[in-house]
């Protein structure tokens, strides 16, 4: 493992220490600022989202009475 000296403001020395706490509960055991940085950082990476992600949430809804066939409707104008 190689060893660094970094500066850091309080604030983010605060976040990291709350960070590194929340871990030890949710471990069961003690946590490094080493091992609670590194889950911060790979936690956005978990939970980073693609552009289709959110378009598979999307469900289906209706427009209103009178709309029923408007899918048909459209497919006839776009494709003949």
């Amino acid at each position: 493992m190689i060893s660094k000296t970094i500066k850091i403001s309080e604030e983010n020395y605060k976040r990291l220490l709350a960070i590194a706490t929340a871990l030890q509960h949710q471990y069961g055991r003690k946590v490094s600022f080493d091992e609670a940085l590194h889950d911060k950082l790979h936690e956005k990476k978990k939970n980073k989202k693609r552009a289709v992600d959110y378009l598979l949430e999307v469900k289906p809804f209706s427009f209103g009475k009178g709309t029923e066939k408007t899918s048909k409707e459209i497919d006839k104008i776009a494709y003949g």
